[in-house]
């Protein structure tokens, strides 16, 4: 899974959240639906559509397997030309790098067959990527948008707007956001000083930090 990362770099979790969810759904979803404990917090937004509704599908191939309860759950534009508009608050106002990943799922009731979703995913006003929601009837699995590496600084602003030839608002299901630690580069371990003393009726050691 995120498989972006390298064997040295850890991801702070700034957020995972089941957008169009409330907060009668729960965080944590047994092992059955999520194989990996993550949490998903629940989250409806305003000005936006929030739906909850059904999958046939009850199991993921998808990028990072994301279970798909989160799927059944959306928030969507209110009209075909509108954007969705999240900001990212980040736990530190210094530059960090960032690992955005969105979820996107056609959720019961779905829309006719004539119609098509299209979409464009901007981070802080630079286009990242262009997506098709994939048809239900067609795919058991959500469409994944993994971006990386994205220099953010305080806030990240993420937006969702309508692609040419879309007849379908804007939809988001969910949506993780990680930053970065690099371990190659990091001073993890204080420096020490050990003495080791050793006798026939003792072993001793002592360790002190600078």
């Amino acid at each position: 899974m995120y498989s972006y990362m390298d064997n040295n770099t850890a991801l702070y979790l700034e957020r995972r959240t089941n957008y169009g969810a409330n907060q009668s759904f729960p965080e944590r979803l047994s092992d059955y639906y999520e194989a990996f404990s993550r949490f998903w917090k629940p989250e409806q937004v305003q000005n936006y559509r929030n739906f909850f509704g059904k999958n046939k599908s009850s199991t993921s191939s998808a990028e990072n397997i994301p279970p798909y309860l989160v799927w059944q759950s959306a928030i969507e534009a209110k009209n075909v030309s509108d954007s969705i508009f999240l900001p990212i608050n980040l736990h530190d106002k210094t530059q960090l790098v960032a690992y955005f990943v969105l979820y996107f799922y056609e959720p019961y009731p779905w829309p006719p067959a004539n119609d098509t979703r299209r979409l464009i995913v901007y981070i802080d006003g630079e286009r990242k990527n262009i997506t098709t929601v994939p048809r239900t009837e067609l795919s058991d699995d959500c469409a994944v948008v993994s971006v990386y590496p994205v220099n953010v600084t305080g806030t990240a602003n993420v937006t969702i707007s309508p692609a040419e030839g879309t007849t379908l608002p804007p939809i988001l299901n969910a949506m993780e956001v990680f930053t970065t630690i690099d371990f190659s580069k990091a001073d993890l371990l204080p420096h020490f000083y050990s003495i080791f003393c050793v006798c026939p009726y003792l072993f001793g050691v002592a360790v002190w930090f600078n």
